[in-house]
């Protein structure tokens, strides 16, 4: 009887089965219904609302969970379902045996339709019968009528369904499907949400130099437009809303006079907008510190310059050497250096600084009266757009200044007398030689050499004695006086004479004759201003009279007293002045 305990065991265990895969089956659809319930639940509302990002991608893991749930609760009622005793009282059910085969397999598993010594031969044979009627019952139950298809038919129209809607939106709302699908499947990209308008926007994603002009162009479609508004949001991610203005063509424009920081913008309209594009900013070098280095010729001996650019721009003498150097944000190659004038204009290449990149220069001679400009380049090959520039002004090594202030022009002097001579002379730079020139009546003017100060002074003053007696001369000789210096510029030597100085040499008698001559001359001189001043306070004293006669009474005694002390004054005048 043994085969009739297999037999029902083996028939519960096909539609222990049965029931197990189709209850899966349902958990699976179950399962897939929630997540694509759900999932279309998170784009409606991002219809709504849009969502960022990081929502989107969470819809996508609330779909999952809901799925799992699902797919959880069912397999577990499944589970429970398909205990074997629940299974032969499911078996019993269908196919109408009254408990039978329930009985048969509490039967056999009881341990009563086992043959066992121990039982009586008649227990065994009951027992046997009643599990061989089971199994007999069970197995001529069909397992499509013990375990129906009705758990699937449900999940499976809910979800034909859900599958129907979404194919109808694809067919009726192709834009809508693919643009919410875009923005799941890919959350961290930039889909715009749905909207019938949508944008065309030139130049797009665009690099910029820095500091230059942008012109963004925007054509709707998909309806009519009153207003459209630019965003540009900052690296910070503030953002701000900018004009954009209708074009004759029916584009939208907005413009940007000076881009100076990465950003991204958009064109939107009410709820519609563009897809986000990137500002990217070419760095071009900017000119943060200009340091000049002017050296002057060393003949000048003047301190060299170092320290920014001079109020007046560079200044000096020609062949003064110029050392332009200056420093960027960015890390340089070099940079062009341009020098013009009315003659000429000459590129100087600047270099990179070896021991920092953020400086570079170049330098020049100066010349000829004119100016400099120059732009710095990075090392991508970016030229700055800013320069910097300034005036070059020539100055002029001045000739040098000599004069004799003694003795004068025109000088007289005895044989026996010893002559004083001095002498003035100075350059704007340095005074190289001196000279002391003299020559007697007419006779080639030999020089004397006056010591100078090393390094050469730029003035320098100095008085020597001509002692006439030591050359014999006589009355009627002239000595000529001059004096000759240069200076001490070393590409073209520039020199000045003073005025010629003439000393006549007369007698001691006629020297002696010329200063008595000289005195009576004096004393009559001071006669002279003392009778001046005499007459001077007579004029007064009279002037002074006739006003007050004037405003007297004529017919009055003091106005007689003072008409006789105005003529006493005329007649001692008319005395003084003859």
């Amino acid at each position: 009887m043994v085969s009739g305990s297999s037999t029902l065991t083996s028939r519960l265990r096909q539609v222990a089965w049965r029931l197990w895969t189709l209850g899966t089956t349902a958990s699976a659809i179950w399962g897939l219904f929630a997540a694509v319930l759900l999932w279309l639940a998170g784009a409606w509302l991002d219809l709504l609302w849009e969502m960022p990002p990081e929502l989107r991608l969470a819809t996508w893991a609330v779909a999952a969970l809901g799925a799992t749930v699902a797919i959880g609760a069912v397999v577990w009622r499944t589970t429970r379902s398909t205990r074997a005793a629940t299974i032969a009282f499911r078996v019993d059910r269908s196919a109408g045996a009254g408990g039978q085969i329930v009985t048969g397999y509490d039967l056999q598993t009881s341990g009563l339709g086992v043959p066992n010594p121990e039982h009586a031969s008649l227990s065994r044979y009951l027992a046997d019968l009643a599990t061989d009627r089971a199994a007999t019952l069970a197995g001529e139950v069909h397992l499509s009528h013990a375990v129906p298809m009705r758990p699937l038919v449900r999940p499976l129209a809910m979800l034909f369904a859900v599958v129907g809607v979404i194919i109808l939106i694809v067919i009726l709302l192709p834009g809508l499907a693919t643009t919410q699908w875009s923005r799941f499947v890919q959350p961290f990209d930039d889909v715009p949400p749905f909207n019938p308008i949508h944008f065309e926007v030139e130049p797009g994603d665009v690099a910029v130099l820095y500091g230059n002009r942008l012109d963004v162009f925007a054509r709707p479609e998909g309806g009519p437009v009153d207003e459209v508004a630019m965003v540009l949001q900052a690296a910070d991610g503030s953002m701000e809303r900018l004009p954009i203005f209708p074009e004759s063509d029916g584009r939208w424009r907005a413009v940007l006079e000076r881009v100076t920081d990465e950003a991204d913008y958009f064109v939107s309209v009410h709820r519609a907008r563009s897809p986000r594009f990137h500002i990217d900013v070419i760095n071009v070098p900017q000119i943060e510190e200009v340091r000049l280095t002017i050296s002057p010729p060393r003949y000048t001996r003047e301190p060299i310059y170092d320290g920014p650019l001079p109020r007046d721009g560079i200044t000096g003498l020609p062949g003064t050497k110029v050392v332009v150097r200056a420093r960027s944000n960015r890390t340089l190659s070099g940079g062009e250096l341009v020098i013009r004038s009315e003659a000429s204009t000459n590129n100087v290449a600047m270099k990179c600084d070896d021991a920092d990149p953020y400086w570079a220069g170049g330098q020049f001679e100066i010349d000829h009266d004119g100016s400099f400009e120059f732009r710095l380049i990075d090392v991508d090959g970016v030229l700055s757009t800013e320069s910097f520039s300034g005036a070059i002004t020539v100055l002029a090594d001045q000739r040098p200044f000599v004069r004799l202030t003694e003795p004068k022009r025109f000088s007289l002097a005895t044989p026996q007398a010893t002559l004083p001579i001095s002498i003035d002379a100075e350059d704007d730079y340095g005074i190289a030689q001196l000279q002391l020139f003299r020559s007697l009546n007419a006779s080639r003017a030999l020089p004397t050499d006056i010591a100078l100060d090393d390094p050469p002074p730029r003035r320098h003053y100095d008085s020597m004695q001509l002692r006439l007696y030591e050359y014999g001369l006589q009355p009627g000789d002239e000595i000529r006086l001059f004096a000759r210096v240069e200076d001490n510029n070393p590409a073209v030597t520039q020199g000045a004479e003073s005025e010629v100085v003439t000393v006549r040499i007369i007698s001691q008698e006629e020297f002696e004759r010329m200063v008595r001559a000289r005195e009576g001359l004096q004393t009559l001189l001071s006669k002279y201003r003392e009778a001046q001043r005499r007459l001077e306070s007579l004029a007064a004293e009279i002037e002074k009279l006739r006003k007050q006669l004037a405003e007297a009474d004529p017919k009055s005694k003091a106005s007689e007293d003072l008409r006789k002390k105005l003529q006493a004054l005329l007649q001692k005048l008319k005395q003084q002045g003859s």
